[in-house]
């Protein structure tokens, strides 16, 4: 079944055996729509709130993904900023439940 979820995101659902249900996003291009979504919400998923500027924040992580082009780690990442974008456009707030052993603050942002 295919359903709209936002103005931004197609998405089939599909139930499995076991009664969950898998959420497959289809993004086919980067329309005006999700163009307006990922820059309303890019700091905000790459920095938290740190009131940085928008142009900032792309050039960091443009800086850290592309010595990283074609690798596990560029696919991982840029997955895991959509997979954050869909989550605050449905109205889900991601949480983060990794820790650092030895450590009681987050990670340095680059």
């Amino acid at each position: 079944m295919s359903v709209t979820v936002s103005q931004s995101f197609k998405v089939s659902i599909r139930t499995l055996t076991n009664g969950n249900e898998l959420f497959i996003i289809d993004i086919d291009q980067i329309d005006a729509n999700l163009k307006s979504c990922i820059d309303a919400k890019f700091v905000k998923i790459c920095e938290g709130n740190s009131g940085s500027n928008l142009s900032l924040v792309k050039t960091r992580l443009i800086s850290f993904l592309t010595p990283k082009k074609g690798s596990n780690i560029e696919v991982g990442a840029i997955a895991e900023f959509f997979i954050h974008l869909y989550l605050n456009e449905t109205g889900f707030e991601p949480q983060f439940f990794v820790f650092k052993f030895g450590r009681r603050f987050n990670k340095k942002r680059v």
